[in-house]
């Protein structure tokens, strides 16, 4: 799956109502205007239903210009206005080319009482066949001078369905370019007087909708040329595009067409546009009649997985909305995507680290439910792709897009992983999905870490398929050592109960290499802590070979782990010394690719906990003043919580905790190497002030959200004088940085109100916010 965004912003009109004729006199009246009755055709504005990023579309003189108009003028018995002069004035017109507006007299009718209502129908650039004369008559075969088939010239008019021959299956124009008649158009002006001198525009709008497919691509990694990833589109299509269109619309809305053969598809239409990282969109267009299509689930009540709620995610399941033998009309590029690993000089089909996908996106309204494409619409359709994980078939978990479908016949393995440039300096646990798409032709891939002995942070462990599929242990794993989720193909199944503090140079000293030969194998990552303040990176090689594979096909995964990043820690603006602070906040991004979109694996904060009581004692204090040390008080606040041992799986039940568990374990699950001013934790309130201001212009969260200290907060009792200030059972201290410089203050009484406040006492519970952990290494040690 890659990672798919639609992005919609306020823009302006489209087309300006004057840009659709031009300033010429247009002349061919039959009277000088202004002596009798004007009428201007003009295009309506072409509105923007879908809108894109920048601040205007470029705009289309073809689009707007009227080649050739057509003008029908009935009276209200749904006959033809019966002219008294037809020298000059006929009830069809068809002026010379190019030829936008008429002048009729006001004393040319029959019956000039008809003539004070009348109905005046234009058409614009239609194909010849729908205004043949074929008896010579004047009028048009298809609206003739008199009734036909029943039905009155106006009524014909108006259940007439646009079919035009060049829009059939077989014959048609290419749809990225308007028809050679140019944009149809048609109009309708009804109880129009024209008995008395005046003007009239008539607003013609398109019977046809514009299509912007703008793709490009917006990655946070690169390779060292900054172009990767690469999307290099092979050919696309649109299907159940109708062939024709009714000149009225639907009353109800529907697209309903009961011509031969009403819809059709356009394939394998080649391209050779590429994308790059950060290198701007490639922008395909095309031009269909409306397409009025509800979705075949009510998506008020489709059933979305558990914590799928925001658009960005629904939008996935759109494809579900419609049934097999929906009409909906669709946009499906093929395409190849080359991740950062790849050789930016390489070519699509040479380069190993090249997936073969398709994509298929459903157009309307909206990219989450609404299906219909509207006659005299501009859609602008922002595809922003960010990255790519594979795209799976279990709607449940967070790599699930039924938009996506990678071409296995093209593709022998696909290898899922997030987040392999994303590591923080804390232990981490990454893992690897393999899926071999071709499991009898005898596949092998050999995983292995390159050059293990200068990289002996980082360790791997294999969890065979067939225990993945049921959510079991293999025989070389223990329940004491392992983690089972009795489920299939779920998140964490098999993963290591503890990282131990000999973990990657013990147990798992020799895993630097797998041979894998069933798809679905997952492999775990282990990486050591980084007491350092720089990066460091692993390669992983992946060779890959079948019965009908000769020479190996190889690719690497560079997996990159941050440093520690210092921050001066002040209190009373006096130096305390050096903290270290972690780079990400992993628990607000999915990091499994079979992780669920709700459950314990993503959240956007936690509580403080402890609610109710004392870190420190009814008389006591120091838990709740700024100089405290915050390794000291998670050790308080873990041992009050009653919070000590926690396993991988498991969510962490405070902010304490969670920062207290990225300290390495035993083999029973005790933190080791942690005393009351080292190892990692929940900073203290000076701390956390030290660290939200250092960093204010690197994270962008850090200046919109309060973050949890590991700081109680003070209540304040009795009367003047003799106030005293003794710990709050039921408010802990957070803060935020302020633009100005300085941070939001957490005293007795700077009452949290929200996020957008500038004050941080806030309630223990309830009341989940944003946590960073800090590090502070053992005495004698030095962070390099």
């Amino acid at each position: 799956m890659k990672k798919i965004l639609y992005y919609f912003l306020p823009v302006a009109s489209m087309l300006l109502p004057a840009a659709c004729t031009t300033e010429e006199d247009f002349g061919g009246g039959t009277v000088p205007p202004g002596d009798g009755f004007t009428i201007e055709a003009v295009c309506q504005n072409m509105l923007p239903q879908q809108v894109v990023t920048r601040s205007a579309i470029a705009k289309d003189d073809k689009e707007k210009r009227i080649n050739q108009l057509y003008l029908f003028f009935f009276d209200e018995n749904g006959d033809y206005l019966e002219s008294s002069n037809t020298k000059v004035f006929s009830p069809y017109m068809a002026p010379s080319a190019n030829t936008t507006n008429v002048s009729i007299p006001t004393d040319v009718f029959k019956d000039p009482a008809l003539a004070k209502k009348t109905t005046i129908y234009a058409l614009a650039n239609v194909t010849p066949e729908v205004v043949t004369d074929a008896n010579g008559d004047g009028y048009p075969d298809n609206f003739p001078q008199y009734s036909k088939d029943g039905k009155k010239p106006k009524e014909l008019l108006e259940a007439f369905v646009y079919d035009p021959a060049n829009y059939t299956p077989n014959t048609r124009d290419d749809i990225t370019t308007l028809p050679s008649t140019g944009m149809p158009m048609a109009g309708k002006s009804a109880t129009v007087n024209l008995t008395e001198k005046g003007s009239l525009t008539m607003q013609l709008k398109a019977l046809m909708a514009r299509i912007d497919i703008n793709i490009s691509i917006d990655s946070d990694h690169s390779d060292e040329s900054g172009q990767l990833p690469r999307l290099s589109i092979a050919e696309w299509g649109v299907y159940n595009m109708p062939t024709a269109v009714p000149l009225p619309e639907p009353a109800d809305g529907q697209t309903s067409l009961t011509t031969d053969e009403p819809y059709r598809n356009v394939e394998n239409i080649q391209s050779d546009a590429v994308v790059y990282n950060h290198g701007g969109a490639a922008s395909l267009t095309f031009y269909m009649f409306e397409n009025m299509i509800e979705p075949d689930e009510d998506p008020e009540n489709y059933q979305y997985p558990a914590g799928v709620e925001d658009d960005v995610d629904k939008q996935r399941w759109k494809p579900r909305l419609v049934g097999e033998n929906s009409k909906a009309t669709y946009f499906k590029m093929r395409a190849y995507y080359t991740t950062y690993n790849g050789d930016p000089s390489l070519p699509a089909n040479q380069d190993n680290t090249t997936i073969e996908a398709e994509y298929t996106f459903y157009l309307g309204g909206n990219p989450v439910n609404d299906f219909k494409v509207i006659r005299n619409r501009h859609y602008a359709n922002n595809i922003v792709i960010s990255g790519l994980t594979h795209v799976g078939n279990n709607p449940d978990h967070i790599t699930f897009d039924a938009r996506v479908n990678i071409t296995e016949q093209n593709n022998p393995f696909y290898l899922s992983m997030l987040r392999e440039r994303d590591h923080d300096a804390h232990f981490c646990i990454t893992p690897l999905d393999v899926y071999l798409f071709e499991e009898d032709e005898n596949p092998k891939m050999k995983v292995s870490i390159a050059d293990p002995e200068s990289h002996t942070w980082i360790r791997m462990e294999r969890v065979p398929a067939e225990n993945m599929e049921n959510g079991t242990l293999s025989a070389d794993m223990s329940t004491d050592t392992h983690l089972a989720t009795g489920q299939k193909w779920t998140a964490g199944n098999g993963k290591r109960k503890y990282f131990t503090t000999d973990l990657v140079t013990n147990p798992l000293a020799q895993n630097t290499e797998y041979t894998i030969s069933r798809s679905r194998d997952r492999i775990y990552f282990y990486l050591d802590e980084n007491l350092s303040t720089k990066d460091r990176t692993a390669t992983v090689n992946i060779s890959y070979t079948d019965n009908n594979t000769q020479t190996p096909r190889t690719r690497t995964i560079e997996i990159v782990q941050h440093g520690l990043l210092p921050v001066q820690w002040y209190y009373e603006g006096r130096l305390q010394g050096t903290i270290y602070v972690e780079a990400y906040e992993e628990y607000i991004s999915h990091y499994d690719p079979l992780n669920e979109f709700e459950g314990d694996y993503i959240y956007d904060g936690l509580e403080w906990g402890c609610n109710g009581e004392y870190i420190g004692g009814p008389l006591n204090n120091e838990w709740t003043e700024g100089n405290k040390h915050g390794a000291a008080a998670t050790r308080r606040i873990i041992t009050q919580a009653g919070q000590s041992e926690m396993n991988l799986n498991e969510k962490p039940r405070s902010a304490a905790e969670y920062c207290y568990n990225k300290n390495k374990r035993n083999a029973n699950g005790a933190v080791q190497g942690m005393s009351n001013s080292s190892g990692w934790f929940l900073p203290g309130i000076s701390q956390l002030e030290s660290i939200l201001t250092s960093y204010y212009n690197t994270y962008t969260e850090f200046q919109n959200n309060f973050y949890w200290s590991s700081a109680a907060a003070k209540d304040r009792t009795g009367i003047w004088p003799a106030y005293i200030y003794p710990e709050s059972t039921s408010y802990a201290r957070a803060t935020k940085a302020l633009p100005d410089g300085g941070y939001a203050e957490s005293d007795w009484d700077d009452i949290y109100t929200n996020d957008n406040g500038t004050t941080g006492k806030a309630p223990r519970i309830n009341r989940p916010l944003r946590i960073r952990a800090a590090y502070v290494p053992p005495s004698g040690v030095t962070i390099q």
